[in-house]
């Protein structure tokens, strides 16, 4: 019965599948595809927070993509994750109190999703050989082993937490304890969720048929609990070789597990929460869809599966990933949440992304990559900043000449004064002496490496310079990347979080100098209102209150609170909580003050007869509208903030609005300057996007 349920479903499926096949992407493709979701991460969680399962299964797929690219700042980012981390899981140094049931303490050693971040540690091992990064690895898993228990993995996201974890530690040390255990887990984990019809495993016991089921009726598989263990499954046959006695029992659980996946994909190429009932939870699902993607590329890729069921399968879930799933700006979403089982009306939306859910979508994409023929492209590895100086790393050996041509490098409105090549010849670095407070971008076009390859199409990053401004904070959100300077990287999409009643952030301005605004814009700020002061200093003690009061909370872009200005060094702004709670949560601190060393005028004040919008600007047309009608001639000057003009215009007016339709700036903060006939002049700050 089994067997037929399964190839009824797989014709099925063949023909939805032949009717909507795709194409391989390029090996380019597929490579851009990577680094934009994986840098955007990054980018946006500097600190790559705890051990625990959600972060753990993150870096499986860090280092599945810093194994097929050799993206070395990848490498780098799980190794600090370990090092923050002090190479462990749970950290109880006494067996007698270590427990496996679910928990988030330090006693819970022998619980399987404080175990998979072993995985990464084994895998840093076998680059780096360090014995201090698998040390307590070995003593964990050791004892485990050792012990008679066998029902450590109770539910089905353990069999990814441990079993690659065990296979690795064979291949390590050779000891066969560890696949004899792992069998013996397995079975367990077997006997009380899986299901013998489909070859599929329910979450854990609390959701097996009939006494749970779906909205209507039916077996309620969810999809990245599914999802956990057709990719664990992977991991294990990645390990196991050929011959041993035991690669049967897994590659056939391996097998039936992708036919009948196979047989509940829909015709968008993604797959529902609740595996054979798409009504139960409908809608796009990406942790899922990526983990069977993943398993089906792989067994493409081992000759494990077949190509000519499974390719198009694939590569319709692929198109999903990377069309509906890959949002423009490298967010992975439609991710669902933390949870257990297919929750019928929970909003998973564009907007929903997660550590796990982005690991998930790696290991697809870089297995897609393995997939494809040719080698690696030419492109970045990252770029860093010292002072102005730009550090721009390559994955290829730059030809001298190429590297040293000022033509193949562009920063908007940034000039590059002088390139020095790296001594591995894999890197420059580029000295702009006149880079200015902001966000900007590198495009590198037509650089040449030793083989005589070309740098990909459209090659380009952006990062972020603060100047001098530094910060620090009274805390931060444990656990998460909501540190201080998310507040200066110019994104609302960042922030600083801590919460209670006066915690603060205090900036520094390394120097004296007039102060005169802080603009402000809040996590949120557009459902709610959040209350705060603002205090400046010139040493750091005594310190004066210059603003108290509260946000709109109409908007999440910035707002200016202004004030006479002072003299400080220091800027202080405390937050006593928001409208519904006491979390205080800043997305971008702007701080308006005159630095008399690069010979910015001192007699402008922030204007408070004349607005302007959109601001932050992100396209040509901008706004101003006034309180009173503007008559005459109106000179508008707009400079970097270290005193370039980029843009000036006469205009003429009689009303109490007007606007520019004619501005192409790149991105950064401005000072606009609006002198009128009357000779007032108002200054205000422009934020292009």
């Amino acid at each position: 019965m089994r067997v037929f349920f399964i190839i009824l479903l797989i014709i099925g499926s063949l023909f939805l599948s032949l009717a909507n096949a795709s194409t391989l992407p390029s090996k380019e493709e597929a490579v851009q595809i990577l680094r934009k979701a994986n840098n955007y991460w990054q980018e946006t969680h500097p600190v790559p927070g705890w051990a625990f399962w959600d972060h753990a299964a993150y870096h499986t797929g860090n280092m599945a993509a810093y194994e097929i690219t050799g993206i070395s700042s990848y490498l780098d980012y799980s190794l600090q994750w370990a090092e923050m981390n002090a190479w462990m899981g749970a950290k109880s140094d006494n067996p007698s109190t270590w427990r496996y049931d679910y928990g988030e303490t330090d006693q819970h050693v022998l619980f399987g999703d404080w175990q998979i971040c072993f995985q990464t540690y084994i895998d840093l091992y076998n680059i780096e050989k360090e014995e201090k990064m698998i040390a307590r690895t070995l003593e964990v898993m050791e004892y485990q082993i050792a012990t008679d228990t066998i029902d450590y993995l109770w539910w089905a996201d353990g069999l990814y937490m441990v079993m690659p974890v065990m296979t690795k530690l064979y291949l390590l040390t050779g000891d066969e304890q560890y696949i004899t255990r792992l069998v013996d887990y397995f079975e367990y984990a077997k006997s009380i969720m899986y299901d013998e019809a489909t070859g599929l495993f329910f979450r854990d016991q609390r959701y097996v048929y009939p006494a749970h089921q779906s909205v209507n009726g039916q077996k309620d598989f969810w999809a990245r609990g599914v999802g956990w263990v057709f990719a664990g499954l992977a991991k294990v046959l990645q390990d196991l070789p050929q011959a041993h006695p035991h690669r049967a029992l897994f590659q056939g659980h391996f097998v039936e597990m992708a036919a009948s996946l196979a047989a509940c994909q829909q015709a968008e190429g993604y797959w529902t929460r609740s595996l054979l009932d798409p009504e139960h939870a409908p809608g796009y699902e990406t942790s899922g869809t990526a983990f069977f993607t993943y398993g089906f590329l792989w067994g493409i890729n081992q000759d494990i599966l077949d190509e000519a069921t499974y390719l198009p399968l694939a590569l319709k879930s692929w198109d999903y990933l990377t069309t509906i799933a890959l949002q423009e700006n490298g967010r992975v979403g439609y991710v669902q949440p933390i949870g257990d089982r297919a929750i019928p009306g929970q909003v998973v939306d564009e907007n929903s992304t997660a550590n796990f859910g982005v690991g998930a979508f790696l290991l697809a994409t870089s297995e897609m990559i393995r997939r494809l023929p040719g080698d690696l492209p030419f492109f970045m590895e990252s770029i860093s900043l010292d002072g102005t100086d730009l550090e721009v790393r390559f994955n290829a050996e730059l030809d001298a000449v190429s590297a040293l041509d000022k033509t193949h490098y562009t920063i908007p409105g940034v000039e590059i004064e002088s390139i020095e090549l790296a001594a591995d010849q894999r890197g420059v670095i580029l000295s702009l002496p006149t880079l200015t407070p902001g966000s900007h971008t590198l495009s590198v076009q037509n650089l040449m490496n030793t083989h005589g390859g070309s740098i990909i199409s459209g090659e380009s990053l952006s990062f972020v310079y603060t100047g001098n401004l530094t910060v620090t904070a009274s805390s931060y959100e444990s656990g998460t990347s909501n540190t201080p300077e998310r507040t200066l990287d110019h994104s609302t999409d960042t922030r600083w979080s801590a919460f209670g009643m006066g915690e603060w952030l205090l900036f520094d301005l390394q120097e004296i100098r007039d102060v005169s605004a802080v603009d402000l814009a809040f996590f949120r700020g557009d459902t709610r209102y959040s209350s705060f002061s603002i205090e400046v200093s010139e040493d750091g003690s005594n310190f004066m209150e210059v603003y108290n009061g509260q946000s709109s909370g109409t908007t999440i872009e910035t707002e200016s609170y202004a004030f006479p200005t002072q003299r400080a060094r220091y800027v202080r702004i405390t937050g006593y909580g928001n409208s519904e709670s006491l979390w205080n949560s800043i997305t971008m601190v702007v701080i308006t003050s005159t630095d008399i060393s690069v010979g910015l005028p001192t007699a402008y004040q922030a204007s408070s007869l004349l607005s302007m919008h959109p601001n932050p600007l992100k396209g040509q047309v901008l706004n101003f509208s006034s309180s009173k009608v503007i008559s005459g001639q109106t000179k508008i000057q707009i400079f970097t903030l270290s005193g370039v003009l980029q843009y000036q215009k006469d205009i003429s007016s009689t009303g109490t609005s007007f606007s520019l339709s004619d501005l192409s700036l790149p991105a950064g903060l401005y000072q606009v300057l609006l002198t009128g006939s009357d000779l007032s002049t108002h200054r205000m700050k422009l934020l292009v996007q």
